[in-house]
């Protein structure tokens, strides 16, 4: 690239945009500001803020699953992603690629640290205190995945191809971990659980796509299907419990016509 296209693509990425100048790309490309601070600041603050509640709650909860080679394996990943974003963030300080960085640079590669940060006791507590995988874990590795995809692009764009180059291989390694992280875990679960159903144990993106099914649609299409063939329901879905918890809503309930219409209102809080 030409001096006056590097000049061109810093001084038309350093601004929100989002999309870029005309004459810079073809005005095909988000600003590399509104990437970092839309695409990679913002759902990093939320994943932040949703771990630490997420942590507080998972502390006090009880062991449900044995020590597995899938845990210490998401451990290294989440360790390896550390030392990646570490590695980017001195690459864009003193790498070959420093004079492409704009003033969101920085603090998205230290806010971005500080999650890859989080997301190891979270997937340590996530894997051994938690029925299901991390929902929170898995929703931001998916959507930081595919929202650095917009990144990568304008980094080898801008001929940032050191630093692109090292980006590409940090959503490789987020990929890994996502699938390590939505896999279910009852292969390795403790008593009671491992007794769980099935839609019980699945994480967000199993039953978001309901593929917790397919055994159930391999046996039927194999066999016919008989009731033993069936998961079984969540506790929350029995009828004794759903009774009990109507019963309870229609006791606390003793004024008209707020009477007929409170039980249900409740059962849903």
């Amino acid at each position: 690239m030409s001096i006056k296209g590097t000049e061109c693509s810093y001084s038309a990425d350093n601004v929100f945009g989002p999309v870029v100048a005309a004459e810079c790309r073809q005005g095909f490309d988000f600003t590399l500001f509104f990437e970092q601070s839309i695409l990679s600041i913002l759902p990093s603050s939320l994943f932040l803020l949703a771990v630490v509640p997420r942590l507080v709650r998972l502390h006090s909860a009880q062991i449900k699953t044995a020590s597995n080679f899938f845990r210490r394996t998401k451990l290294l990943l989440a360790a390896l992603l550390i030392c990646l974003h570490l590695a980017l963030l001195v690459l864009w300080i003193r790498g070959p690629d420093s004079h492409s960085r704009v003033s969101t640079t920085i603090p998205a590669c230290t806010i971005i640290l500080i999650g890859a940060v989080a997301t190891i006791p979270l997937s340590y507590l996530e894997d051994a205190r938690a029925v299901r995988p991390s929902s929170v874990l898995s929703m931001y590795l998916l959507g930081s995945g595919v929202l650095d995809i917009a990144q990568a692009r304008t980094l080898f764009e801008i001929n940032c191809d050191t630093v692109g180059s090292l980006f590409v291989l940090i959503m490789g390694v987020k990929i890994s971990l996502l699938i390590l992280e939505a896999r279910d875990k009852r292969s390795y679960m403790e008593e009671p659980y491992v007794s769980y159903s099935r839609e019980t144990t699945s994480g967000i993106i199993n039953r978001s796509f309901f593929w917790w099914l397919n055994s159930l649609f391999k046996a039927g299409y194999q066999s016919l299907l008989s009731p033993k063939d069936l998961e079984k329901l969540d506790a929350t879905l029995l009828s004794k419990e759903l009774g009990q918890q109507m019963q309870a809503a229609w006791e606390h309930c003793s004024t008209c016509p707020a009477i007929y219409l409170k039980p249900f209102l409740a059962n849903f809080n």
